[in-house]
């Protein structure tokens, strides 16, 4: 072990020995219940434990299945962790890497990381397991790896990590123990167990004292109800000075002390559209302050911003002082520098992620300082009341992880080998967004509940603030804002669900959250209209609307002053747009069309994709490096996919590189028109050979599940191939089709009428035949240059 174990993790760990050891000896399945709060080193302990257990027990053989919940990267963060810990002594697996049809058992002391979750995901049409590692197959399946395990006399520790979160899969929880590993020593570990009978606990007071957590959890720190100043102050910008302040106090204590830790403030923004709004408040913000991602000061883990090392932030020292984040940071990222965190305003619900509130509560040195400013953690929020619950582990689809082309390729080369038309259309493209007809539904509706006539609209001059207000409209502009008063979070009881309340003080709405209080109400108001497309115009509706109606401002005001009226007047709006939304999206359905946009292929020489949905591949002639490919929902990669990928990545004669297309309904896909223009196909792989040419190609499973589908998506690409190698000139022709995998070969379709390979051998080639045909024509061509 690199580390030592703190005074309390000594006793827990002696404790946890015991009724371990017990286990070993016992016939009857041992059941241990171990509690200990965020921030207590709950992985380290357990870490201690099993190199302890495996030292102090040379004949007992066994070994240990650490299983992780969630959709997320849990268990792979945790098998880092321990193996980083452990030194590679018990030795560290991970299960879909190194289990998959090959290891026949598990290893006497040897700690295998599972996502338990994922791993036991079934088909709800069929009932069969929908993870690869638990099917039939010709190789070893999970179920296979545990019952061997077993007779060959190995004891099965089951370590129930984060055990709280099977309270909403109980059942599939209790299948997984009772079921499929029945386990001799099963050891639950949480924050906060269900089970009432705790045997090991760890006194968050024991935690304190050693310096491993901070003491208080302070929310809005000098925000007092009675201090009268506040009620002019901008909620956003109140916040942001607080936070500020607050780190200078910390790094001045820090330069006061000589001790090198550069404190680190996390802000949560929304993960919405508004979140976009709040980073340009927080961008301009701290670039008067110095900040800015220039400099490496301020750091952004969100959709469009350049990576960075996730390690190298951890440092105490670190340059970093700002991490803005969405969700990403909530995940299992611990970082002990952190010590204030501010969170702007999500929406109507507003809540803490324990685990967030966790990311700013370990100290940074693990020692208390003895000072109260460096052994509390501050959060700012321009919040009232708030919840605080367990994280949910839902995938976590931020875009975090970039790839580029590779070295030598930019978008206009591969556009000038490739030269391919792509085809887009939306799902509900014809009549699901607001245009400009949209304003004369919303006046409509708006002079109907405010008693107005076309008279009124007709009558340049109309400037009548009594009779609006009369009917109910408030023509006020002020749009006022609580916050909530300085209050603490015991520390005790950070890991339970609750909710923070206090006295609420009274600010101004910043300019920021009108504006995003202003097209909420618009959002909920739609009716099915599509938010994206419909927001600009249903904007300029409502613009239009008032400003023929409500007079008195000036014209650079006229905006804000709009919006804020429409916020403190927001149930009057809603039934307004909601009525004309609703009879804008009749029309839009009565006279639906078909239409879609054709336009030049362009692969982006860069894209972002989410750790959570995608992982890595190791490939030596994808376009982009590194090679994204995406997980499906049990967590596994789709192994058709996987193995013509490698497969491509063996012809070195015919293949120059590939890429692979994405899934979402997106125009930087390449996608082919189906269903009369109704629909867009988009094929799995394009693939640049070395003869010229370009091949367009869609793996499909030998089965006919969907044998209807692929026969209309293989008729649309036959049909695209052939037009457009009609007058093809210079530009490269183009080859493809369905593609399936029979044991070690591969086969493409080049028949008329498809039908499944398994079915029916006729019109299927082995994809070696195929690519013969491409390695002849570069021999042609290497001929032909001889010759010249």
């Amino acid at each position: 072990m690199i580390y030592k174990l703190k005074n309390y993790q000594r006793d827990a760990v002696d404790e946890l020995k015991g009724y371990i050891s017990l286990g070993f000896n016992s016939k009857n399945r041992k059941e241990v219940v171990f509690k200990a709060p965020t921030g207590s080193g709950k992985t380290f302990m357990a870490s201690s434990l099993f190199e302890e257990l495996a030292s102090e027990h040379p004949k007992v053989n066994f070994c240990i299945l650490w299983a992780c919940p969630g959709k997320g990267e849990l268990h792979k963060q945790s098998h880092d962790a321990v193996k980083t810990y452990l030194g590679g002594n018990p030795v560290c697996s991970l299960l879909e890497e190194d289990f998959f049809g090959t290891r026949k058992y598990i290893k006497n002391k040897e700690i295998v990381f599972i996502n338990w979750e994922k791993l036991i995901i079934k088909d709800k049409g069929t009932g069969t397991w929908a993870n690869n590692l638990m099917k039939e197959q010709e190789g070893l399946n999970f179920l296979d790896v545990i019952d061997r395990t077993k007779k060959n006399g190995t004891k099965v520790v089951l370590v129930v990590d984060e055990s709280h979160v099977g309270a909403s899969a109980k059942t599939r929880i209790q299948e997984f123990i009772n079921t499929i590993i029945i386990p001799n020593i099963l050891l639950e570990m949480s924050a906060t167990p269900l089970n009432e009978h705790i045997d090991v606990e760890v006194n968050p007071e024991d935690v304190i004292k050693e310096g491993m957590i901070k003491e208080d959890v302070i929310v809005n720190e000098g925000i007092k109800k009675d201090d009268k100043s506040l009620a002019e102050k901008d909620s956003e910008l109140l916040i942001l000075d607080k936070g500020f302040a607050k780190r200078e106090e910390i790094v001045a204590k820090y330069a006061e002390l000589n001790v090198s830790v550069n404190p680190l403030v996390l802000i949560q923004i929304p993960n919405v559209d508004e979140g976009e709004a709040k980073k340009l408040v927080i961008k301009d913000y701290l670039r008067d302050k110095g900040i800015t991602e220039a400099n490496g000061k301020l750091k952004f883990w969100c959709d469009n911003h350049d990576p960075f090392d996730k390690k190298q932030i951890r440092n105490n020292n670190d340059i970093t002082e700002y991490l803005v984040f969405k969700t990403a940071v909530a995940t299992g990222w611990d970082c002990p520098r952190a010590h204030i965190l501010v969170k702007f305003r999500e929406g109507h619900s507003e809540t803490f992620e324990t685990q967030t509130i966790g990311r700013i509560l370990r100290t940074a040195e693990a020692k208390s300082y003895d000072d109260p400013l460096l052994d509390n953690a501050y959060i700012f929020t321009n919040i009232w009341t708030f919840e605080t619950k367990q994280d949910s582990y839902n995938p976590n689809k931020i875009k975090t992880e970039w790839t580029k082309m590779r070295d030598g390729y930019t978008q206009l080369r591969v556009w000038a080998q490739t030269k391919l038309a792509s085809f887009y259309r939306s799902r509900q493209e014809d009549y699901n967004s607001a245009d400009s007809r949209f304003g004369e539904y919303l006046f409509k509706s708006f002079m109907k509940r405010m008693k107005l006539t076309e008279e009124d609209r007709k009558n340049v001059m109309f400037n009548d603030p009594d009779r609006l207000e009369s009917e109910g409209l408030k023509l006020k502009t002020i749009t006022s804002d609580k916050v909530i008063e300085e209050t603490k979070l015991g520390i005790e009881n950070i890991a339970e669900e609750q909710t923070i309340t206090g006295e609420a003080v009274a600010v101004q709405m910043s300019d920021n959250d009108v504006q995003a209080q202003y097209y909420s109400i618009i959002k909920e108001n739609l009716n099915g209209l599509a938010y994206v497309r419909s927001k600009s115009p249903i904007n300029t509706a409502i613009m239009d609307v008032l400003g023929t109606f409500v007079k008195g401002f000036a014209r650079s005001e006229k905006v804000k002053k709009y919006m804020q009226i429409v916020v403190n007047n927001a149930d009057l709006f809603a039934e307004v747009l909601s009525e004309a939304t609703a009879e804008f999206r009749q029309l839009l359905m009565e006279n639906a069309g078909k239409k879609g946009v054709k336009y030049d292929f362009k692969i982006e020489e860069s894209r972002a994709y989410s750790s959570e949905t995608h992982t890595t591949l190791i490939s030596k002639k994808s376009l982009y490096s590194p090679l994204y490919v995406l997980k499906n929902a049990s967590g596994q990669i789709n192994y058709l996919e996987r193995n013509f990928l490698q497969y491509l990545d063996q012809q070195d004669e015919t293949v120059e590189w590939y890429w692979e297309n994405g899934t979402e309904l997106m125009r930087i896909n390449f996608g082919i028109s189906y269903n009369n223009g109704m629909n867009t196909f988009q094929p799995d792989f394009i693939v640049k050979f070395k003869d010229g040419s370009v091949g367009i190609f869609d793996t499909k499973p030998n089965d006919e599940t969907n044998i209807a589908d692929t026969t209309v998506k293989n008729e649309a690409l036959r049909d695209y191939l052939y037009n457009i190698n009609l007058n093809r000139g210079y530009d490269p022709k183009v080859r493809g089709g369905m593609v399936c995998q029979s044991g070690t070969q591969f086969y493409i379709f080049e028949g008329r009428e498809y039908h499944d390979y398994t079915s029916n051998h006729d019109g299927w080639v082995n994809f070696n035949d195929f690519l013969r045909q491409i390695e002849d024509q570069c021999n042609i061509d290497k001929l032909l240059k001889k010759i010249k």
